[in-house]
């Protein structure tokens, strides 16, 4: 049987080669779903479609966003009771 030998490079190989991966996962993958979503904001925008979004959603975003506010205050005041809790030990 034969021994498997590991290729071995130095820093600058890894780090080139890690952006040249990125550079490619940035150009094939991301950088056209960023153009989708600007086409689709555009036509949403010049047909007038954005503000009646925007309105029919609001009432929804205002729920959501007041429920977030209450689950965030009463995380705080968990975290407060249980800062107390340890510094009482």
């Amino acid at each position: 049987m034969e021994a498997k030998t590991e290729k071995k490079g130095n820093i600058i190989d890894a780090f080139v080669g890690g952006a040249r991966n990125g550079f490619k996962i940035g150009t094939n993958s991301m950088v056209p779903n960023i153009i989708f979503g600007f086409a689709v904001i555009s036509i949403l925008n010049l047909t007038g479609l954005m503000e009646i979004i925007g309105k029919v959603f609001t009432p929804i975003i205002g729920i959501v966003d007041y429920c977030n506010s209450i689950v965030s205050k009463t995380r705080i005041l968990e975290l407060c009771k249980i800062s107390k809790n340890l510094v009482s030990y």
